[in-house]
């Protein structure tokens, strides 16, 4: 058997323990997680620290990451949970209850995005209370030609509700 230039045995690497090289041409190493799952790991990887665990931890992060808005308070609106749909609609959805006592949903990224972009998080029915000098700035835009989709992703309400505004048939 050749000379081992790196003996890995029960030496750590972030979740990972070296148990034994792996036979062969290549230096694979057989790790247990602290998950409790094994893991064959390059040598390099281990020692380089690009592999860290079996893939437990970037799990870990993602859910981290979907539950940092739970509990939350942003103006009015609190976030709940996660909604229990979010694994069939393959995106995180969360269950919010708004100022008005109204419920909704909305995913976690929209709701990231209005948070940097300081817009309100609120439901359907108060998001719809635009403001009278929205009204005519609404009115004012549609007249100079500006698109529907512009001021629908401005305001978040409904393309029907913005047309009403610019034709002057809701407030």
């Amino acid at each position: 058997m050749a000379l081992l230039k790196y003996d890995l045995t029960g030496k750590r690497f972030g979740r990972l323990t070296a148990i034994e090289r792996k036979k062969g041409p290549r230096s694979v190493w057989v790790c247990q997680c602290d998950c409790g799952n094994m893991a064959e790991v390059d040598s390099s990887h281990l020692r380089s620290g690009a592999t860290k665990s079996c893939g437990c931890w970037r799990k870990d992060q993602l859910e981290m990451r979907k539950a940092q808005h739970v509990g939350k308070r942003f103006g009015d609106t609190t976030v709940l949970r996660i909604s229990p749909t979010s694994q069939e609609l393959g995106r995180t959805e969360l269950e919010c209850l708004c100022g008005c006592g109204n419920t909704f949903t909305i995913s976690a990224a929209k709701l990231s995005k209005r948070i940097r972009n300081n817009r309100p998080v609120q439901c359907r029915n108060c998001s719809r209370k635009i403001s009278d000098d929205d009204v005519r700035f609404i009115r004012e835009e549609r007249a100079r030609g500006a698109s529907l989709a512009e001021l629908v992703e401005r305001f978040d309400v409904d393309p029907s509700y913005i047309s009403l505004i610019a034709r002057g048939l809701r407030r």
